[in-house]
């Protein structure tokens, strides 16, 4: 079912599940994305995101916008 959820989640679709696996993938799926959310926030982040490409294109793709 695990996988099953994986696949879901990868393809933006849906699929059904029974509760328990539901309930145990999203407790271990909350910690990873709050560190990700912490990472993707961060100064060195930020940082990477304002530079990603302006070598090749001469400007900014993406705007960084968290504080410090």
């Amino acid at each position: 079912m695990g996988a099953v959820l994986t696949m879901a989640d990868e393809q933006q679709a849906y699929t059904l599940s029974d509760r328990a696996t539901y309930l145990a993938r999203t407790l271990e799926g909350t910690d990873l994305a709050n560190q990700f959310i912490g990472w993707l926030i961060s100064v060195p982040a930020q940082e990477k995101i304002g530079q990603f490409s302006v070598d090749e294109f001469g400007a900014l793709l993406f705007t960084p916008d968290s504080e410090p």
